[in-house]
């Protein structure tokens, strides 16, 4: 395939030289006119590089966003998958763990482990609920959380005068987990020089792959060509066979 490819490259070289030389040999006004087919095949030919570039991570950042929204719906959490970021915990969940999220109407009992968001902090934070308190005029559940690995609750870490969470805050019940794969989110988040080299490593990837697939398909077409062609020619040869017959046993 990367041997289709330099042939396709070296033709479309062959071409722009060959307009290059033209422009030269010519006249003047002609020569003019050469340039300017020059220019032409040369933005024609950056532009051919520049779709592929940007047309094939582009479907894969709308693919990613269309599946993410369909778990969001299908889960109901605003946050289908999360990443334990710390050991409170352990021995439960451990950091670098990845948490499924799961948000239904059911009240929220305790013991179950929650996801939930707190005021003024960006990180969502996993822990258990220890204590469940209703209200008395709305009917309303309010909750208390503990990390399994701490020594006390989480009104620390709550909003300043905040005693208990309301259901707004919780972003779903931990229902399954993948352990260990959620490091590469942490590496990436805490080493940027990491996650700038991924993303270049990955669109080159994409570049290459890009380059691949143009040069499979102009082999497949070639190929479908030459299909096409050796099924016209058995056709023409099986027509004159049947009239070479025909004269043969009718003289």
């Amino acid at each position: 395939m990367g041997w289709i490819g330099d042939t396709v490259d070296s033709v479309k070289s062959i071409q722009i030289r060959q307009l290059l030389t033209q422009a030269v040999s010519l006249g003047s006004d002609d020569t003019e006119k050469g340039l300017l087919q020059l220019g032409i095949a040369v933005l024609l030919r950056i532009c051919g590089v520049l779709r592929h570039l940007l047309l094939i991570p582009g479907m894969i950042v709308t693919s990613a966003l269309i599946i993410w929204k369909a778990l969001m719906c299908i889960t109901g959490s605003e946050s289908p998958v999360v990443v334990v970021l710390s050991g409170s915990m352990e021995p439960g969940f451990k950091r670098g763990d990845i948490l499924f999220l799961h948000m239904s109407k059911d009240p929220i009992r305790t013991g179950e482990i929650v996801v939930f968001n707190v005021d003024g902090r960006e990180i969502p934070i996993v822990h258990r609920v220890i204590k469940v308190h209703e209200r008395q005029d709305t009917g309303e559940v309010d909750v208390l959380t503990k990390g399994d690995n701490n020594y006390g609750d989480d009104r620390l870490l709550y909003a300043q005068g905040q005693l208990w969470l309301q259901r707004h805050h919780i972003m779903g019940r931990a229902v399954g987990f993948l352990p260990y794969v959620g490091w590469v989110t942490i590496i990436m988040t805490e080493k940027p020089i990491i996650k700038v080299w991924f993303l270049l490593y990955s669109y080159w990837r994409i570049g290459i792959a890009c380059y691949n697939f143009k040069g499979l398909m102009a082999e497949t077409k070639f190929k479908i060509c030459n299909v096409v062609v050796s099924a016209r020619c058995l056709a023409h040869f099986a027509i004159h066979f049947v009239r070479w017959t025909k004269e043969r046993v009718f003289t």
